[in-house]
């Protein structure tokens, strides 16, 4: 008896026409021709001639009545004879890969897994291929740091954008309180990352001796007979009007020895371009020589690569003679006295004009009227 393999729910059916459409019903794809249909309302089966989109078309007009029903489609003797050959040649075939599976890397033939349930590869070559174990190198069989305090030998960090590298107490040779240790001492040809608390003495350190910071020690990676060491210390003190200083120095291992400590100079332990904020005030900003009774040139110092733009004035300053007394300039804004024309990147010239009092040739001093008097350069 030959197995239905199509039925459809819902077929409109016309009286003495070839055509068939199918409302409901599955793909009529997997359909052949010369295959049998048999409606609900025709018991008899009719010859199919071929299938389009939801359209069969047969080789006979329906003798049927006209209207809507189900129907099922059966292949013919020959194809469901044709399909048993195809699935015949297909369990051989199947059989003979599956005979031919090796647990090692054989060209062709199904993966077979070994006496320990292992799977054999060939060494990768294409971007796609599977990778071996031979081609992970030691990292395939490293653990992983999971914490913080997850610190060991061996071990390899999982995810560096996460991970606070330098709350890491115990890395490296870490600077105990109880025994610090001189970081002259770390062979030349090393590489290391120290920390400490601030409690305690270290020996060397180019900050305050008490304070806390990280030493940051590298190689140099070239060849050559002289191998160099850089150190790097952050220093951090409990204060909290305390700028964050950097230290650097090199050691030649040729045998020079260090260098000496080089601090950086940066915006928050050194003014480069603002003059004044003085404690307790009257601090002498800058000294000129009056070039008229009314007027003085004052020429601030600066070390930038760009031209001043002007300047910015907080509180007032007062302008006085050598022996800092009172001669009527005093509380002055400076409002409009910056000179572009004049000015350089290395000094910002301001022209104060409508003063009183002054006498051409003697000089004069600029000095802050209390510690908020400030004169910042702009840029």
């Amino acid at each position: 008896m030959t197995a239905t393999f199509w039925t459809g729910s819902s077929l409109s059916f016309t009286n003495g026409s070839k055509t068939v459409t199918v409302n409901t019903g599955p793909s009529l794809d997997s359909v052949k021709a010369n295959s049998a249909l048999t409606a609900g309302n025709y018991n008899e089966p009719v010859e199919v001639k071929s299938v389009s989109g939801n359209t069969i078309t047969l080789y006979n007009n329906w003798p049927g009545s006209t209207g809507t029903t189900s129907a099922t489609i059966k292949p013919s003797a020959a194809a469901a004879a044709s399909a048993g050959v195809a699935a015949q040649q297909l369990i051989t075939e199947i059989q003979s890969l599956v005979g031919s599976a090796s647990a090692t890397a054989t060209a062709n033939s199904f993966v077979k897994r070994d006496s320990n349930g292992r799977i054999k590869a060939a060494a990768p070559s294409a971007n796609d291929d599977v990778v071996t174990k031979g081609y992970l190198g030691s990292g395939a069989t490293r653990d992983v740091i999971s914490a913080q305090n997850d610190i060991s030998a061996g071990k390899v960090i999982t995810n560096v954008a996460d991970f606070n590298f330098f709350a890491l107490r115990d890395f490296g040779d870490y600077y105990p309180s109880a025994n610090p240790k001189d970081i002259d001492a770390e062979p030349a040809g090393s590489s290391a990352l120290y920390s400490t608390t601030g409690a305690g003495t270290y020996p060397l350190n180019p900050f305050s001796t008490n304070s806390g910071f990280v030493h940051i020690q590298t190689r140099a990676m070239y060849t050559g007979s002289a191998k160099y060491q850089h150190s790097v210390q952050y220093e951090g003190t409990n204060a909290s009007n305390d700028a964050p200083n950097v230290a650097i120095r090199v050691m030649d291992n040729a045998g020079e020895g260090y260098t000496p400590w080089a601090t950086y100079l940066h915006t928050l332990n050194t003014n480069l371009d603002v003059f004044g904020l003085a404690n307790g005030g009257h601090s002498v900003v800058a000294v000129s020589t009056a070039r008229k009774t009314d007027e003085i040139l004052f020429y601030l110092p600066l070390n930038s690569h760009k031209e001043p733009t002007g300047i910015s004035v907080n509180v007032g300053f007062n302008i006085r003679g050598e022996d800092n007394l009172p001669i009527g300039n005093e509380n002055l804004t400076l409002s409009g006295t910056f000179s572009g024309l004049l000015s350089s990147p290395r000094y910002a010239v301001l022209i104060v004009s409508g003063l009183v009092n002054l006498e051409i040739g003697k000089k004069y001093r600029l000095q802050t009227v209390n510690n908020l008097s400030k004169l910042k350069v702009n840029f």
